[in-house]
């Protein structure tokens, strides 16, 4: 499974790079483990924050993303790092 989502997740970051530079941000809504996150830091060099409002499915964030664990777009209010 892990190494089908890595197939899938590459070819997504594929497609971004084409129109987001590296140093873009990404915010993922729905970001489970983090693994799409830790990709697009390290395959595009995007700055990356993750949403996930089930806690089972962040499962200890096992790829140390940042992961704010609520629902959009309450989570991000007040974040002043979450405004363009």
């Amino acid at each position: 499974y892990e190494h089908t989502r890595k197939a899938n997740y590459s070819a997504i970051l594929g497609l971004l790079a084409q129109r987001h530079p590296p140093g873009a941000r990404l915010l993922e809504i729905g970001c489970a483990d983090g693994l799409f996150l830790a990709m697009a830091k390290q395959d595009n060099g995007y700055v990356a924050l993750g949403i996930e409002p089930n806690t089972k499915m962040m499962n200890g964030n096992p790829h140390a993303q940042d992961i704010r664990q609520g629902f959009f777009p309450e989570v991000l209010a007040g974040d002043a790092a979450c405004v363009p």
